[in-house]
């Protein structure tokens, strides 16, 4: 993930890689610091019910983590052109996958619903 921002930023704003992993690794350890206080002197607050590190873990865990993986499977199996996406898993048709087709329709049709049933029911809606 973090290699992910760094890239965005550096290609959208041009900034030095350096210059942006300090910046992002900064705010990811000010982010951290209530997380680890919540073991120690922020003991006693709580979010929703949840201390600090229980909430970031929770949000981290059961909405980013399989809002992602939806994320990414829509992106692939809908709105990715299948042609580049079969070079890229057979090595440039180097490789004769003949699952290619078997592997596309379960990510385009299967695997969204299916994240989506563990995702509500994660967050505790089903």
């Amino acid at each position: 993930m973090m290699e992910v921002a760094i890239t965005y930023f550096i290609e959208t704003y041009n900034i030095r890689r350096v210059k942006i992993s300090i910046i992002y690794g900064f705010i990811v350890f000010l982010l951290a610091i209530p997380a680890s206080l919540s073991f120690g002197i922020l003991n006693g607050w709580k979010i929703f019910g949840m201390q600090l590190f229980d909430l970031f873990d929770y949000f981290s865990a059961n909405v980013s983590l399989p809002f992602s993986a939806l994320a990414c499977a829509i992106l692939v199996g809908w709105f990715w052109n299948k042609e580049k996406i079969k070079a890229v898993i057979t090595n440039g048709n180097k490789n004769n996958n003949h699952f290619f087709t078997y592997w596309f329709l379960i990510v385009k049709y299967l695997i969204p619903p299916i994240i989506t049933v563990i995702w509500l029911n994660a967050i505790g809606i089903i």
